[in-house]
C-alpha cells in the first residue's frame, strides 16, 4: 500500500486524494476503523489488503461472538443431587447450537457459502469434587450477507428460552461483544473492475470476482461509511493469517504492489 501510494504520488499525474488507513484492533470488532470513520474517514472507493491471492473480494461473511454463561449451583461432588450441575446445563445448550448449526446449512449466499454458528471455547468447574455453579462458552456465530443482526441475537436467545421451558433448573444469560456485520457489494462498481483490469495488465488473466468465508473491517466502511470497498491483497488466508509460520510470496508483493498502483490510475489519473 505504501510503495504503491509513494510510487503514484512522485511520480504520475492524478486527481482526487490518496488516504492510507493504519488501523488497530481488527481482529477484536474493528475498533480502529470505527474511530477512524467515527471521525470522518470515508472515500469514493477503498481497497483493504487482506489476502485474497490478488483475487478481488466483493462480499464477506459477519461475525458476531456469543457469551454464554451457564448458572447452576455448587455442592460437594459426593452428594451431587444438592447441587445443579452448570456443565450438564451447557452440554444440553452445545447440543442445541449443533441442530441450530445444522439448520443454518440451508441459509446460503452465491459468493460466501452458508451461515454457521460453532463453539470456540468452554470453560466450567474449580475442582473434580465439587459440582460446578458456572460454565461458560463463547460461540462463533457467521453471518451471510441479507441476514440481519437482531434476527440473529433473537435465535440464540430462543435456544436459551427453550431449553428453560424444558427445564426449571436451566439458567444461563448472553453477551454480544463482538458484531462484525457481513458485506456485500456490486461487481460492476468502478473499483472493482479498476482492480481487476490491473491484475490483468500484471498477472495476464482477470480474476474476476470473489467471496470470504472470514470477515474484516470492510463492511464497516461499506456501511458506517458509505465507501464501496473491495478486498484485495496478496497471499491467502489459508497461509497468511492465524497459524505458525505465516508467509506471503515476495512475488505476489511485487505484483500486488504494481496493481495498486495501476488501479489508483485508473480511478484517479488525470485523463479522466
Amino acid at each position: 500500500m505504501i510503495e504503491a501510494a509513494l510510487t503514484v504520488y512522485q511520480g504520475m499525474p492524478f486527481r482526487g486524494a490518496i488516504t492510507l488507513a493504519m488501523v488497530a484492533d481488527e481482529e477484536e470488532g474493528g475498533g480502529g476503523t470505527r474511530h477512524a470513520v467515527q471521525h470522518g474517514l470515508q472515500g469514493d472507493w477503498a481497497i483493504i489488503p487482506e489476502p485474497t491471492n490478488l483475487r478481488p473480494v466483493i462480499a464477506h461473511k459477519g461475525d458476531f461472538n456469543f457469551y454464554i454463561t451457564v448458572h447452576g449451583q455448587a455442592a460437594h461432588g459426593s452428594v451431587p443431587e444438592r447441587g445443579v450441575n452448570a456443565i450438564y446445563g451447557a452440554g444440553r445448550l452445545l447440543t442445541a447450537i449443533q441442530e441450530l448449526n445444522h439448520r443454518l446449512a440451508a441459509r446460503s449466499h452465491a459468493l460466501v457459502g452458508n451461515a454457521t454458528i460453532s463453539v470456540g471455547t468452554i470453560k466450567g468447574g474449580e475442582i473434580t469434587c465439587m459440582v460446578p455453579a458456572e460454565c461458560r462458552i463463547a460461540v462463533d456465530r457467521r453471518l451471510i450477507p441479507g441476514e440481519r443482526p437482531d434476527e440473529v441475537i433473537r435465535e440464540v436467545q430462543d435456544l436459551l428460552e427453550a431449553l428453560a421451558r424444558e427445564d426449571v433448573q436451566f439458567k444461563a444469560d448472553m453477551d454480544v461483544p463482538i458484531r462484525a456485520l457481513p458485506m456485500d457489494i456490486s461487481p460492476d462498481l468502478p473499483v472493482v473492475a479498476a482492480l481487476r483490469n490491473a491484475t490483468r495488465l500484471v498477472v495476464g488473466q482477470d480474476p474476476g470476482y470473489h467471496g470470504w468465508s472470514a470477515t474484516c473491517d470492510a463492511s464497516i466502511l461499506v456501511q458506517d461509511a458509505h465507501t464501496p470497498t473491495v478486498i484485495f491483497g496478496p497471499g491467502s488466508i489459508e497461509h497468511a493469517a492465524h497459524r505458525p509460520d505465516e508467509s506471503v510470496s515476495i512475488d505476489e508483493l511485487f505484483d500486488c504492489a504494481e496493481i495498486y498502483v495501476l488501479a489508483i490510475l485508473d480511478l484517479l489519473g488525470m485523463d479522466h
